[in-house]
């Protein structure tokens, strides 16, 4: 077997002792430490993390929780490295993890410490009113809430493939007390602001997971429909974009039959989990770009060519696949972005 936390092939049950007592204990308070399984160190200058390491604790930072799968995508060529990384910020204290309930067999989830927030903020991270972040690891909205961070994760990885700009990036728990939405009677589940084309575009969406009734879902729609149709300014801008995310297809074929006016309609979009972590698709999809590129649905991964989830663009005219296959050698070149992998060995 092997530890479902640090990927440690020693291990027999679904974590290793060192990863127990961490999420019996967390690390992060004054005199409880567990016995070192092997040293662990942050690269970089002084000690101090790597740009990588900073990156990856700011975003589990200012996502509030992020699980195993979510790190690697936004950082890490394969699973085992973004274990390994995770373990070595558990050592330091810096996160703390948690497994989804009685799930053994689900991704961990991370979050930051106080220390780890010190330590970013030591190092001159700005993180006005983010402070750590406790989910119940045994509540149904853990599901949920990760279902929402899909989102934020995309738009975190088309940000450092040059799609975009994120000028604002929230969840729920910092909505509550935003005058638009309490005047509209609605939460969101998470809201940006963003840059493309010289556009600024905001950004809410929705998360539903399996287990969240239907009707609660229809009755959210129902009031986006309203507060479009006669709400404040922030509702009433024509670059608005409102996202429904599904984990489920039937539901998602279900909520596309609703009807909603026509206001609504131009802006709302409904998506699977899975075209939401196609980052680039994604982007395509709410923001569309004014330039000559667009989405490919052959690089998917689990086939060859493997993209990465920045391999997203290519131009217009090449529509044969066998041209795709032998001007993306030309295409990285002019873009600047895009980054094949092989599906087997993982190499760029």
């Amino acid at each position: 077997g092997a530890c479902a936390l640090c990927g440690d092939e020693s291990a027999d049950w679904f974590a290793c002792d060192r990863c127990a007592l961490a999420i019996a204990m967390p690390w992060d308070r004054a005199g409880e430490r567990g016995p070192q399984a092997r040293p662990a160190t942050l690269t970089g200058p002084h000690d101090g993390g790597s740009p990588r390491d900073l990156s990856v604790l700011g975003d589990i930072a200012l996502s509030g929780m992020l699980a195993t799968g979510q790190v690697e995508r936004l950082a890490f060529p394969s699973r085992r490295r973004a274990q390994r990384r995770l373990r070595a910020y558990l050592d330091h204290g810096l996160v703390r993890a948690c497994l989804q309930g009685e799930a053994m067999h689900r991704d961990s989830v991370w979050t930051a410490t106080s220390a780890g927030l010190e330590f970013l903020a030591d190092r001159g991270a700005r993180l006005e009113g983010v402070r750590p972040y406790r989910p119940n690891a045994r509540s149904q909205k853990l599901l949920h809430g990760l279902l929402v961070r899909e989102v934020t994760v995309s738009l975190l990885i088309a940000e450092r493939a040059g799609l975009l700009a994120i000028e604002d990036l929230r969840h729920d728990s910092d909505l509550a007390g935003v005058a638009a939405f309490a005047a509209a009677g609605l939460v969101p589940d998470g809201l940006a602001v963003v840059r493309r084309d010289g556009r600024t575009v905001p950004l809410v969406w929705e998360a539903v997971s399996p287990r969240q009734p239907f009707g609660q879902v229809h009755a959210k729609l129902l009031a986006y429909d309203r507060a479009v149709a006669g709400g404040d300014g922030f509702f009433r801008q024509a670059e608005l974009a409102i996202l429904f995310a599904f984990e489920s297809r039937p539901r998602l074929e279900r909520f596309s039959a609703l009807a909603v006016g026509p206001g609504l309609r131009a802006r709302v979009h409904a998506l699977a989990v899975d075209e939401v972590r196609d980052a680039g698709g994604l982007v395509e999809r709410l923001i569309p770009g004014t330039g000559d590129f667009r989405p490919v649905p052959w690089l998917v991964p689990g086939r060859w060519p493997y993209a990465s989830p920045d391999a997203v663009a290519v131009p217009n005219g090449e529509d044969s696949g066998r041209r795709h296959l032998f001007s993306l050698a030309s295409w990285r070149a002019a873009s600047g972005r895009l980054r094949i992998v092989d599906a087997r060995t993982r190499r760029v």
